[in-house]
């Protein structure tokens, strides 16, 4: 080992080693002078084509507006333009359209603004449409999929005459949403912090349950004339025709959404004007027609791998206990609307 010793002035360098030396000087003043431009220069490069996308995204939406105010038989309203509240409503959805620019959020904010033109200002559903406006560019697909899984088991019941196309209607309707239910606790979490869901103290269903409380009614089998004449000798009570002629409240023959369910059936059976033991018995042969659990989940299940994956989440998540708030349900609406055409208002869910 060699004794090394040295003495260095100020503003001096000393290198010292027994073997190979690397030194590393870092860049000079200089040279980070003309990174700092680069960077600066690329920056500014980025700003004006994010500017420019934004801007494009703004026309995109104000074309797509303009078709919708100008389709033939569209509800929304142009004397809208003239109101304040409307105005500042439309410029929260530019500004979210022009930060995300999908076109899922493309068609639920010209829905939503569509929507909107037709509600006064103030009113409980138009202030409920500026804030589902101001939120709707913060939700993920995984958020509108929680949302729509909640609307579809609480809100839609399917009615055709045809029950094949009940269960087709079905399939197809939950079958959109059920593959972006990937973090269904972290969207429950967030959709509740927001005011979209909550979750009452009421008895949690599970997913089947769900499904037969909705249609078990439409493939109950028919009651016959005799059977009810058993139960009333001296003659139907007029109203009883709701429960057994008019409770699809068919238009042409068939209903897209809305049909009879037990606890619709139940709330009519207590609507009539006989007795508490005709009414029993009624209650009785009605649920001896429905169908037994198994065969409805039989003639759902089939062909349809997605609804088992929809049970297990259903089941074994917070979406077993969440209801839909008015903003909820006006969110999932809007999601889901095109898939309803024109059969399903706004106004069935909320007013």
């Amino acid at each position: 080992m060699t004794d090394q010793k040295q003495s260095v002035g100020i503003g001096g360098e000393a290198y010292q080693a027994g073997h190979n030396l690397t030194v590393n000087q870092g860049v000079s003043a200089d040279q980070m002078a003309d990174i700092m431009m680069a960077v600066a220069a690329r920056l500014q490069q980025y700003v004006l084509r994010a500017e420019v996308k934004f801007l494009e995204r703004c026309e995109e939406i104000r074309s797509e507006l303009l078709k919708e105010f100008t389709r033939p038989g569209t509800h929304a309203n142009p004397e809208a333009f003239q109101d304040p509240d409307f105005q500042f409503a439309l410029r929260g959805a530019h500004e979210s359209y022009g930060r995300v620019g999908t076109p899922e959020l493309l068609e639920n904010l010209v829905r939503l603004i569509s929507e909107r033109s037709s509600r006064a200002t103030s009113s409980r559903v138009a202030n409920l449409l500026n804030q589902a406006i101001n939120i709707s560019a913060n939700l993920s697909r995984d958020e509108y999929a929680t949302l729509s899984a909640l609307f579809t088991m609480s809100c839609i019941h399917f009615d055709f005459d045809d029950k094949s196309k009940i269960i087709m209607a079905f399939k197809k309707i939950t079958a959109i949403f059920t593959n972006n239910l990937l973090n269904v606790g972290q969207s429950i979490e967030y959709l509740s912090s927001i005011g979209c869901i909550t979750f009452p103290n009421t008895f949690a269903s599970d997913f089947w349950n769900i499904v037969y409380q909705n249609y078990a009614c439409a493939f109950a089998a028919s009651i016959q004339d005799v059977e009810l004449k058993s139960i009333f000798p001296d003659g139907l009570p007029p109203e009883i025709a709701i429960i057994l002629i008019d409770h699809r409240r068919s238009s042409g023959g068939e209903t897209f959404l809305n049909g009879p369910t037990q606890q619709n059936v139940h709330h009519l059976v207590y609507s009539l004007r006989c007795t508490n033991t005709e009414k029993q018995k009624l209650r009785d042969l009605h649920a001896h027609k429905l169908p037994e659990r198994s065969v409805l989940i039989s003639l759902f299940s089939q062909d349809a791998p997605h609804l088992e994956k929809l049970q297990q989440i259903h089941d074994s998540t917070m979406l077993m206990g969440a209801f839909l708030s008015s903003l909820g349900k006006i969110l999932a609406h809007s999601a889901l609307f095109q898939h309803f055409e024109d059969k399903a208002p706004l106004e069935k869910w909320v007013n």
